[in-house]
């Protein structure tokens, strides 16, 4: 009798909240309830405490804070903001703010608020650390000199940028720099639909491993690609 009051307990909730989501099997969020969930748009960052009895609530829970930030704070500029998982305990995020029309690149790390009521981030209050760089299309840089891209610190595409969480390095077409923007040795190369015109440095076939990023340049975020968690 024990051991089936146990077996229902533990299969109860499987039976219950076994939807499935898009095609994709059940997720148990028990195993993540002291976790966090970040949703980044480009107005900010919403952290939800993943303790939800499944993913819909959790969805709701998201969608409110999302809306929220965009009540508080939808006249501030909307952002274009790329994200990587700064440490391998997945505690904090790099935020990469960049444009691809000249525009100066800049980032701020996210770390854990001390407060579980810190629920909100806005852009618009954070310190925003400048790297010295500039980001263009790859159009407008394929049609810079040399001298031009040098005399500006162009970035070609910086989209398609990765961030080296070992080495701290954020590695762009034909570049690669400390997060002081200081330029560092650069010895690999990164996957790029066409090419950026780096004197042959990398042909359009190029490949490597990238860590995992998000890009967001809508308000309400992108509800699939743009999550991360990160543990209490």
């Amino acid at each position: 009798m024990v051991l089936l009051a146990l077996w229902i307990f533990w299969t109860f909730p499987a039976l219950v909240f076994s939807k499935s989501y898009e095609g994709y099997e059940y997720c148990d969020l028990q195993r993540y309830r002291t976790n966090f969930f970040h949703a980044v748009s480009c107005l900010g960052i919403a952290r939800v405490l993943m303790n939800h009895k499944d993913i819909d609530a959790m969805n709701d829970s998201i969608d409110k804070l999302l809306e929220h930030l965009v009540e508080r704070r939808g006249s501030d500029p909307c952002l274009t903001v790329k994200t990587f998982v700064f440490d391998k305990d997945d505690t904090k995020l790099l935020v990469l703010r960049y444009d691809k029309n000249g525009g100066p690149m800049s980032y701020f790390i996210y770390d854990r608020p001390k407060s579980i009521l810190e629920d909100l981030l806005p852009f618009s209050s954070v310190q925003w650390k400048p790297l010295g760089l500039r980001g263009f299309s790859m159009d407008q840089f394929n049609k810079m000199s040399q001298k031009e891209r040098k005399a500006k610190n162009a970035i070609c595409d910086p989209e398609m940028s990765v961030f080296a969480n070992n080495a701290k390095t954020l590695a762009f077409f034909g570049k690669e720099v400390a997060l002081d923007g200081k330029e560092v040795a650069y010895d690999r190369v990164y996957p790029l639909k066409d090419s950026c015109d780096s004197n042959g440095r990398c042909k359009p076939m190029c490949y490597a491993n990238e860590t995992q990023e998000v890009r967001v340049d809508s308000r309400l975020g992108n509800r699939v690609s743009v999550r991360t968690a990160a543990s209490i």
